[in-house]
């Protein structure tokens, strides 16, 4: 069954709540890709909000935001997927159990620190009593929800999903991540500068991306979702190369061509051994705008609908020459650490 993306919200380290389709790149002003919080009295009540951790908020503002844009009140089914849930909550709990030394603390931060947090409070704030579920697979927790939003279009149980992806980086995961050898201290400002070469070292971002599908065509509606194949494994060229062509085979048959790709990920190698075998694809990459994340490629998919719908890159991509209009296909790759990879193939929808 034809799955569509009839409204999204962004919250990433870019402006991109009001247009995914920036007219600048705004660099971090240190090593972390901290968000732009949105306004957030415009989707949330001031009472919950207080009760509301940072990352808890700029999730919510999203999702709203998506239902917004898509016109819809509410769905049938709430999907949520992170990394590591809300770490803000996760470290205050674990730094009151060590002052108290193992004592009796408040359970406030512990209950808002759970994974699925996200999608309960989404529940209660749209009074949905619908189908919720909440993955956390690490690099794979947003394509693996999304994969079940597919599956539950295909069986006919719901005509509406809110999807959403979302991970926060805070100073105590960033010195774990530091110590563990995960992240760069550099500040990056440019494409170059963030790209790294022989390592997996990079920035880490935050963000929240949430899309409410459907299984109809609306006259505003963004993109279709056409398939999403996920695989483990550390980086192999001859395999990446032969899932790539079996997937666009499968999807897209021998005569139609690709028309553009997003590729998320921070080494160099990769960019090529991606962008080698497709050819005249125009090609372009999207972490530099996010920085890593688990759900970083939830920003991809974004990105990519928002350009289908508009049939226009962004204006930080007009000095691309393969820039071509029509756009009638995209396809995101993500890879999070050199060990998980995914294919998302978006099309165009007919107007």
């Amino acid at each position: 069954m034809d799955t569509y993306i009839n409204g999204l919200g962004l919250v990433s380290a870019q402006d991109t709540l009001a247009s995914p389709l920036i007219k600048a790149v705004s660099w971090p002003q240190g090593p972390i890709y901290k968000a732009i919080e949105p306004a957030y009295p415009q989707y949330i009540p001031a009472r919950q909000a207080r009760r509301m951790s940072r990352f808890l908020k700029m999730s919510i503002s999203a999702a709203q935001h998506a239902l917004s844009d898509s016109k819809l009140p509410t769905v049938d089914a709430i999907i949520t997927s992170t990394g590591l849930g809300c770490l803000q909550d996760s470290g205050k709990f674990l730094s009151e159990i060590l002052e108290s030394s193992e004592g009796t603390v408040s359970p406030t931060a512990f209950i808002q620190s759970t994974h699925n947090t996200i999608g309960g409070q989404l529940a209660l704030i749209l009074k949905n009593n619908g189908y919720n579920m909440t993955y956390s697979q690490k690099g794979h927790s947003f394509e693996t929800g999304l994969q079940d939003a597919l599956l539950k279009f295909e069986l006919g149980e719901v005509n509406s999903v809110l999807l959403g992806g979302a991970d926060e980086i805070t100073e105590l995961s960033y010195d774990l991540g530091s110590k563990l050898g995960l992240w760069k201290n550099s500040i990056p400002s440019s494409i170059e500068g963030f790209m790294t070469e022989g390592s997996n070292k990079t920035n880490p971002g935050e963000g929240a991306s949430f899309f409410v599908l459907s299984a109809h065509q609306e006259l505003e509606s963004y993109a279709k979702i056409k398939d999403v194949l996920l695989w483990n494994g550390a980086f192999d060229k001859p395999l990446m190369h032969s899932k790539l062509a079996a997937f666009l085979e499968t999807n897209l048959g021998t005569d139609q061509p690709l028309d553009l790709c997003l590729i998320g990920t921070v080494q160099k190698e990769h960019w090529h051994a991606i962008s080698e075998p497709l050819g005249s694809t125009n090609c372009i990459p999207y972490k530099h705008l996010t920085g890593e994340y688990h759900t970083a490629g939830a920003f991809g998919v974004g990105l990519g609908a928002s350009i289908l719908k508009k049939q226009s890159l962004p204006d930080i991509y007009q000095n691309n020459p393969a820039s071509a209009e029509p756009i009638n296909s995209c396809l995101v790759y993500n890879n999070y650490f050199n060990d998980y990879h995914s294919l998302t193939l978006l099309e165009a929808v007919e107007v």
